[in-house]
């Protein structure tokens, strides 16, 4: 084995082959970035997607849950309406309106007379709830509370009807709505009949 003359010859044999080193070209680079663009705006459109189901089913099972709540609180009132511990003398069902219900029961079971009342407030969008106690010669102070928010709507029918003659049951509807950011507003409405049990 012989020395070449030239030190660099020698420096060759003994180093690996180097092969010629290659990146990718400029389109190469743009094709691949397109590509891996179009894959994460794919992701992101299903994703979005899920997202805006998601939050729409969230505001609708709010909206649901909120309107049988209250549902469940007036019709388990109404159905004791006429229930007069206090012996009032007075009429179970007052100043019934297509928008509104006025009626006696023991709403708090302590034996003394309440006269409950449920409306819409228009301006709040809430059902409220009044209950005034007997007194003993009179109605008390009104005790209000808010069964339900974002409500559209609350109606009251009376079955048999014309102007109330033996009435037996009150249809009872409410309309509540519920905005979801970037999505259409949900709506539900929930009916119910009640039968009254005391008249």
């Amino acid at each position: 084995w012989a020395l070449p003359a030239n030190p660099s010859e020698a420096l060759a044999r003994l180093s690996p082959r180097r092969t010629a080193a290659r990146g990718f070209s400029l389109p190469e680079v743009i094709v691949a970035q397109s590509l891996s663009l179009l894959v994460i705006f794919g992701v992101y459109q299903v994703y979005d997607t899920s997202n805006a189901l998601f939050w729409r089913g969230v505001a609708r099972a709010n909206v649901q849950q909120e309107a049988r709540s209250a549902m469940e609180e007036m019709r388990r009132e109404l159905r004791m309406a006429g229930k007069d511990p206090s012996g009032t003398g007075q009429a179970a069902v007052q100043n019934p309106t297509s928008s509104s219900l006025e009626f006696i029961t023991d709403a708090d079971d302590n034996n003394v007379s309440d006269l409950v009342r449920y409306d819409r407030d228009a301006t709040a969008k809430t059902i409220r709830r009044s209950v005034r106690s007997w007194t003993g010669t009179g109605w008390g102070t009104a005790s209000v509370t808010t069964l339900a928010a974002n409500v559209d709507g609350l109606a009251f029918q009376y079955f048999p009807s014309a102007a109330m003659p033996g009435l037996q049951r009150v249809r009872i509807t409410i309309q509540a709505s519920e905005t979801v950011p970037r999505q259409q507003i949900q709506r539900q409405q929930v009916v119910t009949d009640v039968f009254l049990r005391n008249l």
